[in-house]
């Protein structure tokens, strides 16, 4: 109503929500902080080929979730992370070299959304591993090799 007075515990619960999501900001900026950058050499030599894992992840989309979770648990800085990390960028850029992308699409999460930039031909949201597997096909016309670049 017009002219109601609001209770003075009003403002309290404002700050503490205000509070909470600083906390919760600066919790996210520390995290982003420690962020490591893992150098790949242009060099690389790329598999020509499916490796093993590739072939389980291809047939079984499922095994990767959890390997995923337990490499992300480790610690940013985490030598065993950082080769798994780059071994996992360099089998995308072999597989997506070799045009097999099924293997490139079996390493996102089901429910992924993908939100292209503003000048892409089709800038709406991508919803679900579908959704993406179609975007992918659509790039690889237009990019046929990717290479690593420092």
């Amino acid at each position: 109503m017009m002219g109601e007075r609001h209770s003075e515990s009003e403002p309290v619960a404002t700050a503490a929500i205000t509070r909470e999501r600083h906390s919760t900001l600066s919790a996210i900026l520390v995290s982003m902080a420690e962020a490591v950058r893992i150098p790949i050499s242009p060099d690389a030599r790329l598999p020509t080929r499916r490796t093993l894992d590739e072939r389980l992840f291809v047939r079984w989309p499922g095994a990767l979730a959890p390997l995923a979770r337990a490499v992300n648990r480790l610690p940013p800085r985490s030598r065993l992370r950082r080769a798994l990390l780059r071994r996992d960028v360099r089998a995308v850029f072999a597989a997506w070299n070799r045009k097999d992308l099924e293997a490139v699409v079996a390493r996102v999460h089901p429910q992924i959304v993908y939100h292209p930039r503003a000048d892409e031909p089709d800038p709406s949201p991508h919803v679900g591993r579908d959704a993406y597997e179609q975007l992918v096909y659509g790039f690889v016309d237009s990019f046929s090799r990717v290479t690593p670049t420092t």
